[in-house]
């Protein structure tokens, strides 16, 4: 597992050194998109703080940090992939932004719904 972590710190050191290279200036549909990925992945991470409590994870790198690090491991799971988007998206060429944070927000929103349909709320 320290592996792991050890690779997302290095890929998102290092992605954060490039991030002055932008693709294009983000117009008010991006922003939208964007917007709505947050939305989605804050409420799933709300459902996961509370799944780890009484239930088994089904992402095993949320479980494995859950083990390790408890609610503190999930949150940063989070907060870093919430970063990680955004400097991807903001590195990807406009015309294909939208794409990119619909297929973001269509996967997030796809978890919420799953997880709600197992019963977990928020």
């Amino acid at each position: 597992m320290k592996r792991v972590i050890s690779i997302v710190l290095i890929l998102g050191i290092g992605l954060f050194l490039i991030q002055p290279v932008k693709a294009g200036d983000w117009d008010d549909m991006d922003k939208t998109a964007f917007a709505a990925y947050v939305a989605c992945h804050f409420v799933d991470y709300m459902q996961t703080r509370r799944i780890i409590d009484c239930d088994m994870e089904l992402n095993p790198i949320i479980e494995d940090l859950a083990e390790e690090m408890g609610k503190t491991g999930v949150t940063l799971y989070f907060a870093g992939t919430t970063a990680l988007t955004y400097i991807l998206a903001d590195m990807v060429f406009k015309k294909h932004r939208k794409m990119f944070l619909g297929f973001m927000g269509g996967t997030s929103a796809s978890t919420v719904i799953w997880n709600l349909r197992m019963g977990y709320r928020w």
